[in-house]
């Protein structure tokens, strides 16, 4: 599970990427983390980067046209300009029958800096008030 990182873990962090020891799991943490934040800002509302995030979820979805593909391009979109260490991003919108109200994606994508040409694979939820959750 995500969780915020502090001070001292982003320092702690630094010392074993120093050290080499750094694993593909904080990597894939870090960039949770990270996405966790990113998806859930709005376009607009960050005075410093007034691109960074995505559009609002709800509004997407009460726009014109294909709202679905829409999202996914604006997901993609944003991953790929905010962060870096991650390439080769797909968003693919996965049905979701149980829940009509919410909508699901999946993030692939490849590491960048990883000698391993394994995935990286994230789910996201687009729950009902427009808050993603990522896994």
């Amino acid at each position: 599970m995500a969780r915020d990182w502090t001070l001292l873990d982003r320092l702690s962090t630094r010392r074993r990427e120093k050290a080499g020891s750094r694993t593909v799991s904080d990597e894939a943490a870090s960039i949770l983390h990270h996405l966790q934040r990113l998806l859930n800002a709005r376009r607009g509302h960050a005075a410093a980067q007034m691109d960074y995030g995505i559009p609002d979820p709800y509004e997407v979805l009460h726009g014109q046209g294909d709202a679905i593909g829409q999202m996914a391009k604006a997901i993609k979109a944003s991953i790929e300009k905010f962060e870096p260490r991650l390439t080769d991003v797909q968003v693919r919108y996965v049905a979701n029958t149980d829940d009509v109200l919410s909508l699901r994606f999946q993030i692939v994508g490849q590491l960048a800096k990883s000698k391993d040409q394994a995935p990286v694979v994230f789910d996201t939820h687009v729950g009902h008030s427009g808050r993603i959750k990522i896994t």
